[in-house]
């Protein structure tokens, strides 16, 4: 697999960056000029203007703001350049007439035939190829740029190298570098996170050798279940030997079998299983073509909050698909994707409304709308399933478009605004209410005290033992879409293989799931800086209750500093099985693959206790010498320290007020545990503040409030400080991070 070097990959960030700030611009002056924003229409339009600026006013109702109309137009615009680039530097940008491939040099010639922009010919061709991605009748892709807002995309498009259009993770990375802005603007803001600010916060491009250990432990096992002396084995360099594999529920050819990724983002794990089937269909003597109808038809399933993402996805895919062989003369199947985030913003009344006089229809409709009027926010994690319905999907898809037809016929508006929502809606659904074989994911990370009140309200209900994090609900939700016996490979954040407020959903799964292979990475698993402080898992459960004695396999490299030294290290990682019914057996029955039954818990010696954020930290902290000797209003507060020493951190002050002021009250500050608040353990006492990021690094904690990107260890015995202090100042992070992982409650940590 060809990929990005840091090198490219940061240049390409900086392109991409840019290139949303100028598409973004552009779109505005744009739209600016056709007066979308203004209620009366600009007399100096054409007829033709006059009409785009209707369908786009229209648009952006469907869409919710203007501000969401500029980015969408900024999007399409940007991105038919960049997968028409995509097409030209690997020979696939076809002329729709002669069926040949054609250069940009190329196009750009016929364009001056046409008199038509370079980038409006390529795009055309790349939408030619693949009808589904780019909608020719949508107002969106029908928007003139300036002149000079054309020329400036042109400009950063052409400083891309030619190489980065050929490595095989360039399309993943890109969608992640066009959100960096966003992200950055929500983290900023500290706002509860929910609608499309869910993906701007949680995505997070999957690193190659995390899709391919867990693909060829599970997909890969399952076809050298099949066929033991496949040539294939050579190829698939993370297989391991030795792991207690169920297969029985499985199909027995891959014409069968059905594959799912519910976070599908820019398509990783579905190019990567593409790949892996197509080997599979091929060895038992496919011809390319059908073989790759085969797996875009039958096998591949994606579903993902962010349309975008589902826009990347596809092209990935269908890039691959041509790649591999498939005839660039013949028209490729449009991939079984989904967006589950496309809301229903319309009145309840005028979505029913495009049901006309089938009572049926209408009913189901008003299910939906339930169902979807939030799914900017719940996405995947919507169950259709739970919902009656007293008609198939195929014949429900056919009584819309049927009911759509006629409504579109006669000139409604409704039909016109809302018919591509019902269109998603009704294709999310389908995918939803399905049963898979295998589903495979990175799930999206967002802890419970992030997460905006629909999000955490519908976690709270319909996930009550993994409400703590998105990360748990979305592992649970993936074994919801799982057929018995079917398998789940997913990335996780780690933390919740040992925090005591999981001891229940940990108990419940080691109960009912199969636990097959668990890989710790710790941190530094993802070869991003946007992964910062992320400590992450890889693990492959089957649906189905563990039998008596089964082994739970598992590898550890978290003492492996980067992603590339623990991709390197999983090839040969020593790999240990502990029985999975003895796990809980551990003290909270916390998941480790070590035998701990002889070990002492740091939690026998010391409590730890998180900190405090204020929600405004210009309001209530500032710096000591700030503030008046005297002033009793105010406490000393413990920030910080980036390496480990005695007496660190101790700049600032917040407004504390006795713990019966304003901050104790007000509503963007959270988690005031009672040890902090109350004064009943922390306040006053001696220990350790720990600093949660990389180094571990710690100093002498003397009893302040403190911050909650940190904990405070403080022991039951005093004399016991030394020790802990010479813990947690331990030159070996791993160590000691394992070490907290098994033994103290430090959220995070």
């Amino acid at each position: 697999m060809t990929v990005l070097s840091r090198e490219a990959r940061s240049a390409l960030d900086e392109a991409i960056q840019e290139a949303r700030r100028k598409a973004e611009q552009g779109a505005r002056n744009a739209l600016l000029v056709l007066g979308v924003d203004e209620e009366r229409k600009p007399g100096y339009l054409t007829a033709e203007q006059a009409e785009i600026r209707r369908q786009l006013r229209t648009e952006c109702r469907r869409l919710g703001s203007f501000d969401d109309l500029v980015r969408s137009v900024a999007y399409e615009r940007w991105h038919r350049m960049l997968f028409a680039r995509f097409l030209a530097e690997n020979s696939l940008l076809i002329h729709p007439e002669f069926r040949v491939p054609v250069t940009l040099d190329e196009c750009e010639e016929i364009a001056r035939e046409e008199g038509r922009d370079l980038w409006e010919v390529a795009g055309d061709y790349a939408a030619e190829m693949l009808p589904g991605l780019f909608r020719r009748d949508s107002p969106v892709t029908r928007v003139r740029f300036a002149a000079e807002d054309t020329m400036a995309l042109r400009s950063i498009l052409a400083r891309i190298p030619s190489e980065t259009f050929l490595a095989e993770d360039a399309l993943g990375w890109t969608y992640q570098f066009w959100q960096t802005d966003a992200k950055r603007e929500v983290n900023a803001s500290e706002r509860k996170v929910e609608g499309y600010d869910i993906c701007a916060v949680t995505q997070l491009f999957t690193e190659p050798y995390m899709v391919q250990f867990l693909l060829q432990n599970t997909l890969g096992a399952w076809w050298l279940h099949l066929h033991p002396d496949s040539p294939l084995r050579n190829e698939w360099r993370y297989y391991r030997e030795g792991v207690q594999h169920d297969f029985s529920a499985w199909p027995e050819s891959p014409a069968g079998l059905k594959i799912l990724d519910p976070c599908c983002g820019s398509g990783h794990f579905l190019v990567a299983a593409f790949h892996m089937l197509l080997a599979m269909r091929r060895e038992v003597g496919e011809e390319t073509e059908a073989a790759i109808r085969g797996i875009l038809t039958e096998n591949l399933h994606g579903l993902e909050l962010d349309p975008r993402c589902i826009q990347i996805a596809t092209f990935s895919i269908a890039l691959e698909a041509w790649k591999a062989g498939f005839p660039t003369d013949s028209y490729l199947p449009v991939p079984n994707l989904a967006c589950t985030g496309i809301p229903i913003r319309a009145k309840k009344e005028e979505w029913l409304s495009l049901a006309g006089d089938d009572g049926l229809l209408e009913g189901v409709l008003a299910d939906y709308y339930d169902l979807f009027k939030n799914a900017d926010t719940l996405g995947s994690l919507i169950r259709v399933d739970k919902q009656p319905t007293l008609v198939d999907q195929k014949t429900l898809e056919k009584k819309f478009e049927q009911a759509l037809r006629r409504e579109k016929d006669a000139a409604d508006p409704v039909a016109e605004t809302f018919g591509e929502t019902g269109e998603g809606v009704l294709k999310a659904a389908g995918l939803l209410s399905r049963r898979y074989d295998y589903v495979m994911t990175n799930v999206p990370y967002l802890a419970s005290g992030k997460q905006g009140e629909v999000l955490r309200g519908f976690i709270e209900v319909n996930h009550p033992l993994a409400k703590n994090d998105l990360a748990t609900a979305f592992l649970e939700r993936c074994l919801a879409f799982c057929r018995p016996g079917g398998k789940v490979s997913i990335v996780l954040p780690q933390n919740w293989l040992f925090l005591v407020s999981y001891r229940r959903f940990r108990e419940h799964l080691l109960k009912r799931e199969r636990w097959d292979l668990l890989v710790r990475l710790g941190e530094g698993g993802f070869d991003s800086p946007a992964a910062a402080g992320a400590f992450t898992i890889l693990l492959n459960l089957t649906h189905t209750k563990p039998p008596e004695g089964h082994l739970l396999c598992g590898l550890d490299v978290s003492e492996e500093r980067d992603a590339g030294a623990k991709a390197r290290a999983l090839l040969d990682a020593e790999m240990t099985c502990v029985e999975q019914a003895g796990q809980l057996e551990n003290p909270d029955a916390r998941v480790t693959l070590e035998d701990v039954t002889s070990k002492s818990y740091l939690e026998d010696y010391a409590v730890s206790i998180e900190g405090l954020t204020t929600g405004d930290i210009e309001r209530f902290v500032c710096k000591f010498w700030e503030q008046e000797s005297q002033n009793k209003r105010w406490e000393f507060y413990i920030q910080n320290v980036t390496k480990t020493n005695f007496f660190g951190g101790r700049s600032d002050t917040i407004l504390w007020d006795d713990g019966k002021g304003d901050l104790i009250s007000f509503l963007n500050a959270h988690n005031f545990p009672p040890e902090i608040y109350k004064g009943t353990r922390i306040l006053g006492g001696e220990g350790l503040r720990v600093t949660q990021m990389r180094s571990l690094p710690c100093t002498i904690y003397t009893g302040e409030i403190f911050g909650k990107n940190a904990a405070a260890i403080i022991p039951h015995d005093p004399s016991h400080l030394p020790a802990i202090w010479c813990f947690c100042s331990s030159p070996d992070y791993n160590t000691a991070v394992r070490k907290i992982d098994q033994s103290i409650k430090v959220t995070n940590a």
